[in-house]
């Protein structure tokens, strides 16, 4: 969809009504999903951008991005939700233990 030209400018060969859909393209949600995880705790995610994975130039603005994030949701869900429910269904372990192996499938008969 992009090709870049050799001053490394962009030339976009889709049409524009391409870009009017209501939800982002894959690639644009991939990299808000990186961005507010980075913005949210930068330590615990810094190797999705020393990796690569997220560009120095989007990650600077990525706390911003969290913190609008956070806020909204502390406004327009956090009074709706049940604080003690909420401790309680975070205090679960979701993820079975890494040292527990999952179950296998049974081999098929041979017969």
């Amino acid at each position: 969809a992009y090709q870049f030209k050799r001053d490394l400018k962009p030339e976009v060969t889709l049409k524009l009504k391409d870009f009017s859909d209501t939800h982002g393209s894959p690639a644009e949600r991939f990299y808000n999903l990186l961005c507010i995880a980075f913005g949210a705790n930068p330590d615990l995610f810094a190797d999705i951008v020393t990796k690569g994975y997220l560009p120095v130039e989007r990650a600077i603005g990525c706390e911003d991005e969290y913190r609008q994030l956070a806020l909204a949701f502390n406004s327009l869900i956090g009074p709706h939700i049940d604080a003690n429910l909420a401790k309680e269904v975070m205090a679960k372990s979701w993820l079975p233990d890494g040292a527990v192996k999952p179950p296998r499938r049974p081999e098929p008969d041979p017969r």
